[in-house]
């Protein structure tokens, strides 16, 4: 994943706000702004539409082909 927590700041947000949006730890959402866990794609269409933009606007070119 790419741009969480840039997203996150530019729109003036917390980590305990946007997991709060999730339905996650805090805890578990810090371990997806350092890319060390996978959101689902249903909660990349949460973000995306809390951020309005694109679920691909997370999604790394060189990340997807490699799945």
């Amino acid at each position: 994943m790419k741009n969480l927590k840039e997203l996150r700041k530019k729109n003036g947000l917390t980590m305990k706000k946007v997991s709060e949006h999730l339905g996650m730890a805090e805890s578990s959402y810090c371990l997806c702004e350092h890319g060390k866990r996978k959101l689902s794609f249903v909660r990349l269409v949460k973000l995306a539409k809390l951020y309005g933009c694109s679920v691909a606007d997370f999604v790394d070119e060189a990340e997807a082909a490699d799945e």
